[in-house]
């Protein structure tokens, strides 16, 4: 199974976006399946299930910061490393899928509710699923040597 797979099927059993992303392209990156759950739950639905930065998006964030801590250099260029990437990530999500609010994204697919009402009637589940898996391929490319998939 691809991280992609992989990210996309946690988000089928009930993770929510942020916590799908981060789990599955985290764990290479050393961190734990239960303390990356535990970390991204508060970021679905567009952080705090708010409408805000979509979870996708914060997950992406977050994996490029394990990436970025793996590398042997001083901490001033991790971040630097972290910052660039972080928004090369950003610029290509958003010219891929319009936008990167889960608010506009929701609405821009025709999904009138609200960030918990799409949460509570499982609706994020289906349209989140595309928004995971080009995330997943997003990161493969920029990260390099992950097993993503296509």
């Amino acid at each position: 199974m691809t991280l992609a797979e992989d990210a996309v099927e946690l988000l089928e059993d009930g993770m929510n976006c942020s916590q799908a992303v981060l789990i599955a392209l985290g764990e290479p990156l050393g961190i734990d399946r239960r303390t990356a759950a535990g970390v991204a739950s508060a970021f679905g639905g567009g952080m705090a299930c708010t409408g805000r930065t979509c979870g996708v998006v914060t997950g992406g964030l977050m994996v490029i910061g394990l990436h970025c801590n793996k590398a042997r250099w001083f901490a001033s260029r991790k971040r630097s490393l972290a910052y660039a990437l972080g928004r090369e990530f950003l610029r290509r999500f958003e010219a891929q899928e319009g936008f990167t609010q889960c608010r506009q994204l929701l609405k821009a697919a025709g999904i009138v509710v609200d960030p918990q009402q799409a949460m509570a009637s499982k609706v994020y589940r289906t349209h989140c699923q595309k928004l995971v898996n080009d995330a997943a391929q997003i990161l493969g490319i920029l990260l390099g040597k992950m097993n993503v998939g296509a």
